[in-house]
């Protein structure tokens, strides 16, 4: 479940969360919180303030496809790669566009 933006990003968390998408665009994160530009900025201060916990109402990722990401890495035959960052991208895609809408943009 997740819960709408009630606030625009700060002007960090916009870069963080643009850079997040172009890495799983990419090829997804493979270095788990030290490769997401969102953990770098939050995951210190118990993921507060971090777009993804603020949809979320959790830290952690818990709550997003990120977990299925996980299941990916740890060797689950019931996830496939593609999919799984298909799914995160979406996710933050969606966190993105709320954001635009909250700038009138």
């Amino acid at each position: 479940m997740t819960f709408p933006l009630t606030e625009p990003l700060t002007p960090q968390a916009h870069e963080a969360l643009c850079v997040s998408i172009r890495i799983w665009a990419h090829k997804g994160n493979h270095g788990g919180a030290s490769g997401c530009p969102l953990c770098r900025l939050y995951h210190a201060a118990w993921c507060e303030g971090c777009p993804v916990s603020v949809v979320t109402h959790n830290v952690g990722c818990r709550g997003t496809p990120y977990v299925k990401w996980e299941h990916v890495k740890w060797g689950h035959r019931e996830c496939d790669e593609r999919s799984a960052r298909i799914a995160e991208l979406d996710f933050l895609l969606s966190i993105l566009i709320q954001d635009r809408k909250l700038r009138g943009l």
